[in-house]
């Protein structure tokens, strides 16, 4: 049953964050799509950076085509963050990933991830916050992949959530062309 799903979603750019009143919202999140990690890691210090100067300090950050692997993961940390994340093994590029400020206690969620190789990549986390619990995680649907099979594992994943009565918060690049 898909019909409670409910999606929002604002896409701001750095230089308009002055005046939006970040301070009203329980949680900081924030989505990005930064094909390759690693070598992008110092604009997205200088981002963070931004951000804390404005008061908009994020308490999640959550990225998808990541191109993390198992050489180059030591130079994805960030200062105040913990890395959840999963990388391809077979094939360069794709992966995803969730930073977590240091300040929040958090559960990983493998028992819900969908991590199928050059088809669906996912990643989630469990946070408990003022006696709410939310759902958090990343989804990433590689370009050319079966879409069928996308939305049977996507309903399904949905329908899973759902039924842990939690408010669920998830990123993703769907590469649909809804055109």
């Amino acid at each position: 049953d898909l019909q409670n799903v409910t999606s929002t979603s604002n896409y701001i750019l750095p230089e308009n964050f002055n005046g939006i009143a970040f301070n009203v919202y329980s949680l900081r999140v924030m989505h990005l799509n930064v094909r390759s990690l690693p070598s992008k890691m110092d604009e997205l210090k200088l981002l963070l950076g931004k951000l804390d100067a404005l008061g908009a300090k994020l308490d999640i950050m959550l990225i998808c085509e990541t191109f993390i692997n198992d050489l180059n993961k030591v130079n994805c940390q960030l200062d105040g963050y913990h890395l959840v994340e999963r990388h391809r093994t077979n094939k360069k590029g794709g992966g995803v990933a969730i930073y977590i400020s240091n300040k929040l206690k958090y559960t990983p969620r493998p028992d819900i991830d969908i991590f199928i190789e050059s088809q669906m990549e996912s990643c989630f986390i469990q946070l408990n916050l003022n006696e709410k619990k939310y759902i958090v995680g990343e989804l990433y649907r590689v370009p050319g992949s079966d879409l069928e099979s996308f939305i049977t594992h996507y309903e399904s994943l949905i329908t899973q959530m759902q039924s842990e009565n939690k408010t669920i918060i998830m990123g993703m690049d769907q590469n649909i062309d809804y055109l």
